[in-house]
Parts: structure tokens; C-alpha cells; sequence
């Protein structure tokens, strides 16, 4: 994993007895979170400031984990393993780890984003293995609505507002569109003409980016404004 800051790269080298780092997140302080990643594939969370790696505790001992998301007052959201099922969304606060209220009731659930108010949003998987987007603030778990005519949702951000941008899939024909919900309500997004989007981030301006497939099979990166799609 690196740091690119004014044009400088800086490598974040994995602590011993680990093969790599993954970056997927850092606040206005330059502090990265991520997951270290050995060459069977084992995951530990990670939290990288002024050339200092920490490993974050996980739920259980030898447990997977990974941190995806860290806002400014520096609390940390990801995965971890515990012993009831494959992982469990997760909040690390002040570097102590606790599980994210509600998430346990899915067989499987993340974490994915956290904003400034600590309002987080994640996925997860149902009793019915159905893929499930969700957010949660002040110990309540609430789950989204999956657009009309669509099987499953994930979500990837969140901004301040409380927008989430992710996506909605089709299980049978794996077609997917970008979702964004706001207010409660989820709106797909229009893409470039190839049936296949998603939404990775979006801004407090209601910008949002991600990827589209075009009518020709090719992927491009864009950008949805106003409701309006570019590349």
C-alpha cells in the first residue's frame, strides 16, 4: 500500500510476519486504515499514522478482519470474524474494537464507510443469503430499501448528508446499476449503455463517481451530477 501526498509517494510496508498491505481509506489527517494480508490470504486490520502501522484488535483470536473506512475524530468501521459466523460489521474507537448493533443478525455483514457524524453504512447477507444494504447511527441499524425490480444492493460511501451510493444487482442476467439513496429512498442511476454501473463515493456537493460499462462491453470511469452521467 501507498501514500501519495504533493507528489510524494510514501510505502506503507507490512509489519513482520505479513506479506502485504491494503489501503482503503484515510482521513484529512493522512491516517490509513486498511488490512495487512499474508500469503494464504489471512487478513488483519490496519491503522497507518506518520509512518506507524498498528494492527487492531479483532473479536476472536486469529480472526479475519479489515478496515475499510475512517472519518476525522478518527473512528474506524470494517469486518472482523467472530465465532457465530464469517464476520461481523465492526467500530473501532480509540482503537477498541465492538460490534456495530444489529449486525449480528445477518449471516455475514460489513461496514463499508463512515462520515463525519459517525453515521456508518454497510452490507450484509439475510437468513436468504440475499445481499442487503444497510446504515447505522447511535446504536440503530436500519436497512435500505433495494430498488424495484432488482434482487440485491451493497453499498460502497456515505457522505455528511447521510447519502449512500452503491449498487443493485441482478442474480440471473449479473446486471448491475448504480444506486444512490438519500432520504430514505433509493434511485438508480443512468449509465453509459452497457447495462453495468456502480457508485464508489460521493461528496457532501452530490457529486458521485464509480464505473459504467458502455454499449461496446468497454468499462469507463464517471461521473454523476445533477442526475446527468459523463466519463
Amino acid at each position: 500500500a501507498f501514500l501519495w501526498r504533493d507528489g510524494v509517494l510514501t510505502e506503507i510496508p507490512p509489519t513482520s510476519g505479513w506479506s502485504s498491505t491494503i489501503a482503503y481509506d484515510l482521513n484529512d489527517s493522512n491516517r490509513v486504515v486498511g488490512a495487512l494480508s499474508d500469503d494464504d490470504f489471512n487478513l488483519v486490520a490496519f491503522d497507518w499514522s506518520a509512518g506507524v502501522l498498528t494492527e487492531l484488535p479483532g473479536l476472536v483470536s486469529g480472526g479475519a478482519s479489515s478496515a475499510t473506512g475512517i472519518n476525522n475524530a478518527g473512528l474506524i468501521v470494517g469486518f472482523a470474524e467472530d465465532t457465530l459466523s464469517g464476520g461481523v460489521a465492526v467500530v473501532w474507537n480509540n482503537r477498541v474494537i465492538s460490534k456495530v448493533p444489529g449486525a449480528s443478525s445477518f449471516l455475514f455483514s460489513t461496514a463499508t464507510a463512515v462520515n463525519e457524524n459517525g453515521r456508518m453504512c454497510g452490507t450484509a447477507f439475510d437468513s436468504s443469503f440475499t445481499s442487503v444494504a444497510w446504515t447505522a447511527f447511535d446504536g440503530e441499524l436500519t436497512t435500505l430499501l433495494t430498488p424495484s425490480g432488482w434482487d440485491g444492493a451493497e453499498t460502497w460511501d456515505i457522505n455528511d448528508a447521510g447519502d449512500v451510493a452503491g449498487d443493485a444487482f441482478d442474480e440471473t442476467s449479473f446486471d448491475q446499476v448504480a444506486v444512490v439513496w438519500s432520504g430514505g429512498q433509493a434511485s438508480t442511476l443512468e449509465d453509459l449503455g452497457g447495462g453495468y454501473s456502480s457508485a464508489y463515493g460521493l461528496n457532501n456537493q452530490g457529486q458521485i463517481v464509480g464505473t459504467s460499462d458502455t454499449a461496446q462491453g468497454d468499462t469507463h470511469a464517471v461521473i454523476w451530477q445533477n442526475g446527468l452521467v459523463a466519463d
